[in-house]
């Protein structure tokens, strides 16, 4: 079985941003911009937002590598679910760390 690794929208609408027609940009500035809004509107509320055709918002799903807008919102929102559980664990071991590190530095004193 292969092991594919999926690419985050966030990084193939970096990569094919320059392919992009002015209209289609503007779409995806506001995606990158708003993703987490993003991820619970419409088609027709991301055109209006974006000053863009809902054919546009489809077309720049596509050429980013999506099926439509509905596969790109699915593709975010597991995306943002990943990195979520992620992060939590970050902090942690941040916090964790800083605590020993204070902890360290007052017994080392007295």
């Amino acid at each position: 079985m292969e092991n594919k690794k999926e690419i985050k929208v966030i990084d193939q609408i970096f990569s094919c941003y320059n392919e992009l027609f002015d209209a289609e940009k503007r779409v995806a500035d506001y995606i990158l911009e708003n993703s987490d809004k993003v991820i619970e509107m419409t088609v027709s509320e991301l055109a209006d937002a974006s000053e863009a055709s809902n054919a546009t918002i489809v077309r720049v799903c596509k050429k980013c590598g999506c099926k439509g807008f509905h596969h790109l919102k699915i593709k975010m929102a597991k995306e943002t679910t990943d990195s979520e559980k992620k992060y939590p664990m970050i902090l942690i071991s941040m916090t964790l760390s800083s605590h020993f590190i204070i902890f360290c530095q007052t017994n080392m004193k007295n």
